[in-house]
């Protein structure tokens, strides 16, 4: 599982949580996905937007999220947070 927890000017936060189910794996295909390079800077160890994503079998919650930033949860918070605003341009 994956969760993400973030902070915009100590007004209001979100978590975000997203499970992730892999097709079983053998060490020799673990391995070999290591030698590739990608997992080297994957903070999880795998690039779900990579080579990593032909073994996921299932998402449940946010790809985005997976990827580094639940965008949508991130952009709900940002026009809560700026509702009324004249200088914010709606991203939604």
């Amino acid at each position: 599982k994956r969760t993400q927890a973030f902070q915009i000017i100590d007004q209001q936060q979100i978590t975000e949580r997203t499970a992730v189910t892999f097709i079983p794996l053998t060490t020799e295909m673990m391995s070999n996905y290591w030698d590739s390079g990608e997992p080297a800077d994957k903070a999880g160890g795998y690039g779900i937007q990579g080579l990593g994503a032909a073994w996921v079998s299932r998402i449940n919650g946010s790809y985005t999220n997976v990827v580094g930033l639940p965008l949508a949860q991130t952009l709900a918070l940002i026009k809560d947070m700026t509702e009324g605003s004249e200088d914010i341009v709606d991203p939604l």
